[in-house]
């Protein structure tokens, strides 16, 4: 690897993404600086059902709340943005992830809100897929997350990555879905060999 390539390597977690219209996004871990943008702008994202499960257990959101979240706690939660590619704090910030591992068992759940003008553009995807790789490096067994059940896109796609519908209740109108990933091997469980 040459001295260019190196110094051109993006941080950890984060990856420049080109939409299908040619936009240019950064997806990163949270920061500070993000609260205002996200807090000026959470009316964008959606759908309404899945906005009151990520402000629960209230229904209004406060700068304090996107505050705490912009400082997620590193050995529980889990949050990235996509986001224009500037400064955070300049950058607007077009879709939000949150996961939390859960201390009862060794599950993690996770809501991904993508605002209207990012919807179908291939955001979802790319974040779901940052989770799954997250909860594998964390070891969790687990990941699971409500999807709005008229959301047949985020349905589908969770379906193509392996999640399974956990319970179908008619009456809720969330759908709980989960990958089972499984114990992770460790050292002492492989066979080593010969």
């Amino acid at each position: 690897m040459n001295f260019m390539s190196r110094r051109n390597r993006l941080p950890p977690w984060h990856e420049q993404f080109t939409l299908v219209n040619g936009q240019s996004l950064l997806i990163r871990p949270i920061r500070i600086e993000d609260t205002e943008p996200i807090f000026s702008a959470f009316s964008m994202y959606g759908p309404e059902s899945l906005k009151f499960h990520f402000l629960q257990p209230t229904k209004e959101l406060t700068i304090e709340m996107v505050g705490r979240l912009a400082s997620p706690n590193p050995k529980t939660e889990f949050v990235l943005v996509a986001a224009e590619p500037l400064p955070a704090g300049k950058a607007l910030v077009g879709a939000i992830a949150h996961a939390t591992m859960l201390s009862e068992s060794n599950e993690a759940r996770y809501t991904i809100l993508v605002s209207q003008f990012l919807a179908g553009m291939g955001v979802g995807r790319k974040l779901m897929c940052k989770f799954v790789k997250w909860a594998k490096c964390q070891y969790i067994d687990r990941l699971g997350s409500k999807v709005s059940r008229d959301n047949t896109p985020m349905l589908e796609l969770a379906k193509s990555l392996g999640f399974k519908c956990r319970s179908e209740n008619d009456d809720t109108e969330l759908i709980d879905i989960v990958l089972e990933l499984g114990p992770q091997p460790t050292l002492h469980s492989q066979s080593l060999p010969p």
